[in-house]
């Protein structure tokens, strides 16, 4: 379960860091 969380949280974050970036 908490790796399911960790994979969501990456796939949103990942493309806002790189938006950023």
């Amino acid at each position: 379960m908490e790796v399911c969380i960790f994979f969501l949280y990456a796939i949103i974050l990942l493309p806002g860091i790189a938006a950023n970036v």
